[in-house]
C-alpha cells in the first residue's frame, strides 16, 4: 500500500539499518508522503525512533516539511514528548517557530 513508511517495512527484518544499503533505501523514500502528507521523518520523530531520524536526516530529509495539519517533524516530536528527537531536529536546523 502507498501509505506505508519505510520505517515499518524496514523494521520487519533483522535490524537492516545496520547494513550499508539502508541509506539507499532511505534516499528512495526520503520525502515520500502518506495520506496525511507525512514523511518517514514525521513518523520516526513522532514515535521517537532516534536511529531512523538520524538515518533520514543523513539521507537528506527535508527537516521542516509540513503535513496536512501544518505540522513539522519537530511539532510531532514535541507533542509526543520525544525530547531527544527534539534536540536532534533542532541541531539539524529545524525551524523552532514554524507555523
Amino acid at each position: 500500500s502507498g501509505n506505508k513508511t519505510p520505517t515499518a517495512s524496514v523494521n520487519a527484518g533483522s535490524r537492516p539499518h545496520e547494513h550499508s544499503d539502508i541509506l539507499l533505501i532511505a534516499k528512495t523514500y526520503i520525502n515520500k508522503r502518506n495520506k496525511y502528507q507525512q514523511t518517514p521523518l514525521h513518523f520516526s520523530a513522532e514515535i521517537g525512533d532516534m536511529e531512523f531520524v538520524r538515518i533520514f536526516l543523513k539521507a537528506g530529509a527535508t527537516v521542516d516539511m509540513k503535513d496536512n495539519k501544518n505540522r513539522t517533524p519537530l511539532h510531532l516530536s514535541v507533542i509526543k514528548g520525544q525530547k531527544e528527537i527534539v534536540k536532534i531536529l533542532i541541531i539539524a536546523g529545524s525551524t523552532v517557530d514554524a507555523r
